[in-house]
């Protein structure tokens, strides 16, 4: 036996299992103390105030996918920018800061790219679309979509937007006339959902979805994304975002388990994309063949766009049809309006008052006189404030930076590969923004003041649409959309609560990729229950 082999029989001999597994432990434990314990008090963020850890694996990620209103408390607690734990201790940072938004959003932007685990579960959900781009990418992406999304691009698209608000009324007017009370409950969301999906079937794509009709007559193509509209709904733990993570990271082909979600996700996705690309490479022939001059939904117009474009300039067929919408703040709206009776009346009275809609009519009324409603305006600026659909969002550092802080406090030191939460509703809710009402819902603050447009949003001062180049380019589109469902559907209709005014039910706001309601104690899934009746002719 050589010397070797006596050395290793005796390291073997030395090391049996019970060693083995105390030498295992003796090299883990280290490490594990080092991530919990004292990488955090090497973070330069170590000085700022925020949370306890809530729990060693996942830090503080409970309260942040947890009901809305935790990370708004801690901004309350500790200020506007804070520091909390993620998975294994990480800190991460939190702001609501004026200064430090402007340079993380406008100024630097692209130096704050969303983390890499937030671009993979965008891409399972919505394809490498603009949501999904970064840096150069997202600039040339935006660029060639810039014309798609114009004033005057969405103006073409009212009708296609009165055409489904109205098919939604005839479908309620129906269910009620069809009970024996004078209301009927409704949850809404499913209807909005589908409603908004047969929109951006139509105006985006030229496409019949049919998702309004029954399941048996609706499209494929429509059922995928309706599936995927409540796949994104679905509520998240720090241990299902985990897991998603870790198994996101892997190559598809190398997967050996998938949770259902996502596997349903992946083939919605697939669908879509395959009838989209035949519908596409339909869309270029006929442009190419000097057809669709005239064609008025967005896809159409981006064919024509991205036809003329050449080289880097034109984007790929895969980009091309990754963009979506959701039905999320029409929800919210009615929600809102049905607790607070009083506006509710206001809206109704201006709209009747402007004939934007009688009982019977199908009339579109031009957006230029939509606009023009004072109050209608105030109730969707204040709704999109007070509950955005999109509750926060986060960055990450893919540098080291100084990051500057309103006042006369320390800019803040950050390394590269920094997280950075970016809680939307905790902003748009400011006191120091909004004024010492800002918790309180009151469209009449836009009458009196006007937006703020010394905040960082691209829209009225709030963050709902974000602000700087990663803005949502669609945002016009939405608002145009908003409006006109809004329009249509308080005109002919008065929402209460389901058991009457305020008797609830109550309903809870859970964070996903949107903000999605759930009735408090009942494990129903999402679900917007309103009372639901029919307006009197004035």
């Amino acid at each position: 036996m050589s010397n070797l082999e006596i050395q290793l029989d005796h390291l073997a001999n030395r090391f049996g299992p019970f060693n083995g597994a105390c030498l295992f432990a003796a090299l883990l434990i280290p490490g594990i103390v080092y991530l919990l314990f004292i990488r955090p008090l090497l973070s330069p963020l170590s000085r700022l105030p925020g949370p306890k850890n809530d729990s060693i694996l996942f830090g503080n990620l409970g309260v942040t996918f947890g009901p809305e209103g935790g990370v708004r408390q801690w901004h309350k607690d500790f200020g506007n920018t804070l520091r909390m734990r993620g998975f294994f201790g990480q800190v991460h940072l939190s702001t609501i800061d004026p200064k430090a938004l402007n340079h993380i959003l406008v100024s630097r932007a692209y130096a704050y790219p969303k983390s890499e685990q937030t671009r993979r579960s965008l891409g399972s959900l919505v394809g490498h679309g603009l949501l999904f781009a970064e840096g150069e990418t997202h600039t040339r992406q935006k660029r060639i979509l810039g014309p798609v999304f114009s004033p005057v691009q969405i103006k073409e698209l009212a009708p296609v937007v009165y055409e489904y608000a109205y098919l939604l009324r005839d479908k309620w007017t129906d269910l009620i006339r069809s009970s024996q009370k004078p209301y009927v409950v409704i949850n809404v969301l499913p209807w909005l959902s589908r409603t908004t999906l047969d929109i951006i079937g139509s105006a985006g794509f030229g496409y019949q979805f049919k998702a309004l009709e029954n399941d048996e007559n609706s499209s494929s193509m429509g059922k995928a994304f309706h599936k995927l509209t409540l796949l994104s709904s679905e509520g998240r733990t720090p241990l299902k975002l985990w897991i998603a993570n870790m198994i996101r990271a892997i190559p598809p082909s190398l997967r050996l388990y998938e949770p259902t979600p996502m596997k349903m996700a992946g083939t919605c996705l697939k669908n879509m994309e395959h009838e989209s690309r035949t519908l596409f490479s339909h869309k270029k022939k006929e442009v190419e063949a000097g057809g669709i001059v005239g064609g008025k939904d967005l896809i159409s117009v981006l064919v024509r766009a991205n036809t003329m474009s050449e080289g880097k300039e034109r984007l790929t067929d895969d980009e091309v049809i990754a963009q979506v919408s959701t039905a999320n703040s029409l929800t919210w709206m009615l929600w809102i309006l049905a607790k607070h009776p009083n506006v509710q009346d206001k809206l109704r009275k201006e709209l009747q008052e402007s004939s934007v809609a009688s009982s019977e009519s199908e009339e579109e009324i031009p957006i230029e006189q939509l606009n023009s409603l004072t109050y209608l305006d105030a109730v969707c600026r204040e709704t999109l404030r007070f509950l955005p659909p999109v509750s926060q969002t986060a960055r990450e550092a893919s540098m080291a930076d100084t990051i500057p802080v309103s006042g006369d406090g320390e800019p803040i030191h950050i390394e590269a590969g920094q997280w950075i939460l970016i809680p939307i509703i905790a902003f748009n809710l400011s006191k120091a923004a909004f004024g010492a009402d800002a918790e309180v819902f009151r469209p009449d603050r836009w009458i009196e003041k006007g937006p703020v447009s010394a905040l960082p949003g691209i829209w009225s001062g709030l963050l709902t649409f974000l602000g700087g180049p990663r803005a949502c380019i669609g945002y016009r589109f939405a608002l145009m959309e908003l409006k006109v469902l809004v329009a249509v559907i308080i005109s002919h209709f008065r929402f209460d609560e389901r058991d009457g005014l305020g008797c609830g039910p109550e309903i809870e706001r859970h964070v996903s990729i949107v903000m999605r309601p759930n009735v408090q104690g009942k494990n129903s899934g999402i679900s917007m229950p309103l009372r639901v009746s029919l307006v009197e002719s004035p």
